[in-house]
């Protein structure tokens, strides 16, 4: 049996399904001999199968490090035996690596309390994602550990291959104590993912306006702009975040949206009324139109909105103001067919006869989106059925149900 030829996916199985006395048996037998197969660890770990690392410990004391640090089980264990803390796995990963992203503090303090910590790279990094023990403090919320490796010299600002420092990664996966250690520590607040997301559109992100206050206070870019074109402002009007929408109009941020809108414009996109009031009472004109001449009516009304097109009309915008195709924002709701924002808009005084520039009214539009309902509804507030639009050789015909 010693000849048959076993690969690790023959093993994988036994261990994740902790068929621990087949797994004993095919070990004393000689089928397997843990210690040959790569990446062994990944299976006991995803499984957490503490009496396998056991057993390969029991084969070979030096083949479980440095993963059996995730098993807090072998705190003791290291203590009493004289293990190689400079061994690193295939994958290039160190005793801290897996110390950081189990949380496991214990072995740390025990590195510390000889110079063997000092001999080990706080900065390694591993080669499936680049990252350093730091990166997996971050991605696992062990703040001990973070303030751990910053005090023994970690690199805060390293990237990983995904352009992320450990704040980054950090704030990303709403790990909000790491995050606060690692700014205490030092990190770069300015660091940008490679998709453009800096620290404070993460904050922005995960509502937390005290991260917010407290990157500003580091230094952070108020006015940072993602790859997406989204400035850190446009963030927050797009999570409708109130109160640091507030906290960042107070530090002077740009109002401006990188994409020749304002960010009242994503604003009212995107439904946020609380966003859409704050704007207004800080002086931006609600009826400043974007590129297209398209206004945040328009934009609201385009995009079904009905919450922020009524915030804009109580504050008073333009119902009738037209963009560059002519159309006002009741050709939007129609074209929508949302009835509601018809409704409302009509009875607050738009245009029902208002005409693009192909000349088309509202009416038309609802027989082209075939809605009788629509229809009905713009006769009533006095809609023209014998209007014309360019290229039309036929009256106004009322949609069929």
């Amino acid at each position: 049996m010693k000849d048959i030829e076993v690969h690790y996916s023959d093993l994988e199985p036994i261990i994740c399904s902790h068929n621990n006395n087949f797994l004993k048996y095919v070990i004393d037998k000689g089928i397997f001999n843990l210690g040959n197969y790569s990446y062994i660890e990944l299976g006991i770990l995803k499984s957490q199968n503490l009496k396998a690392a056991l057993m390969m410990f029991d084969d070979d004391t030096d083949s479980v490090m440095p993963w059996c640090v995730a098993f807090p089980q072998f705190n003791d264990i290291i203590n009493n035996d004289n293990f190689n803390f400079f061994k690193k796995t295939k994958d290039n990963r160190t005793v801290l690596h897996f110390a950081a992203s189990y949380n496991n503090i214990n072995i740390c303090n025990y590195l510390s309390t000889s110079t063997t910590i000092n001999q080990i790279d706080v900065n390694a990094t591993d080669t499936d994602f680049e990252n350093t023990a730091l990166h997996y403090a971050g991605e696992n919320n062990s703040k001990e550990i973070a303030e751990f490796l910053i005090a023994h010299g970690a690199n805060l600002n390293l990237k990983n291959n995904q352009g992320k420092t450990a704040l980054l990664i950090a704030l990303e996966r709403n790990n909000k104590e790491t995050a606060v250690a690692l700014i205490q520590g030092g990190a770069n607040v300015k660091k940008k993912c490679k998709n453009g997301t800096s620290a404070l559109h993460f904050a922005v992100i995960n509502n937390w306006k005290d991260i917010a206050e407290l990157l500003i206070s580091h230094g952070a870019d108020i006015n940072a702009i993602a790859r997406n074109m989204d400035s850190v402002l446009c963030t927050a009007a797009r999570y409708n975040r109130r109160e640091i929408t507030e906290l960042l109009i107070s530090h002077g941020v740009s109002i401006l949206s990188p994409l020749n809108q304002t960010v009242l414009h994503v604003a009212a996109q995107c439904n946020s009324k609380d966003i859409i009031e704050l704007l207004i009472a800080n002086g931006v004109n609600i009826n400043t139109k974007d590129k297209n001449g398209e206004s945040a009516l328009h934009y609201a009304t385009k995009y079904g909105n009905k919450d922020a097109t009524e915030q804009l009309m109580v504050l008073s915008a333009d119902i009738n103001a037209k963009n560059n195709q002519g159309k006002i924002a009741l050709h939007y709701a129609v074209e929508n067919n949302n009835k509601d924002i018809v409704e409302f808009l009509v009875m607050h005084d738009a245009d029902v006869n208002a005409k693009a520039r192909n000349l088309e009214t509202a009416l038309h539009m609802t027989a082209r989106f075939n809605n009788k309902q629509i229809a009905e509804l713009l006769i009533s507030h006095g809609a023209d059925i014998n209007a014309r639009a360019k290229m039309e050789k036929r009256l106004f015909i009322l949609p069929q149900d």
